[in-house]
């Protein structure tokens, strides 16, 4: 079995792998992808939601919010316009300009 060696030709390198490093490269990139895939899968609700427009509020809302899609609401009681954000069990209003 040989081992991990460099060769110096003309300026070039080598890298002379054995097959349980090449295993160990595989295992590797395939315990990855099903990390990221499962990374992906958490947001999918989410972001499938914000596909599609929120329709603004006409008062700061008095509920409380089941997930973080929840947690941001629009408000527009015609005439000013603000942003409502639910933080540490209360809701914050921010004015629009």
């Amino acid at each position: 079995m040989a081992k991990n060696k460099d060769k110096k030709e003309d300026s070039s390198v080598e890298i002379i792998t054995t097959e349980q490093d090449k295993k160990d490269e595989q295992q590797k990139s395939g315990k990855t992808q099903k990390n990221s895939e499962y990374d992906i899968a958490q947001y999918v609700a989410f972001l499938s939601a914000m596909k599609f427009l929120k329709k603004p509020l006409e008062a700061i809302p008095t509920f409380t919010p089941k997930n973080f899609y929840e947690q941001i609401q629009f408000i527009d009681d015609g005439t000013d316009q603000s942003i409502c954000v639910y933080i540490n069990g209360t809701w914050l209003s921010v004015a629009v300009a």
